[in-house]
């Protein structure tokens, strides 16, 4: 899974289907891929700190 701000980067890989990561509020482009499907979602994170992929 990774976000961008700025650039790209890293958020790391799931265990048991979630990762945790500490960011600053504000609104972010998250993407991930599974079972060789790419996914990307806006998300505000201020709002809601919780983001959820279903794919």
């Amino acid at each position: 899974m990774s976000y961008y701000a700025g650039s790209w980067l890293t958020v790391g890989t799931t265990t048991s289907g979630e990762i945790s990561k500490e960011l600053l509020p504000g609104t972010y482009t998250f993407g991930m891929t599974y079972g060789g499907v790419y996914k990307e979602i806006v998300a505000t994170i201020t709002t809601n700190p919780t983001i959820v992929f279903e794919m």
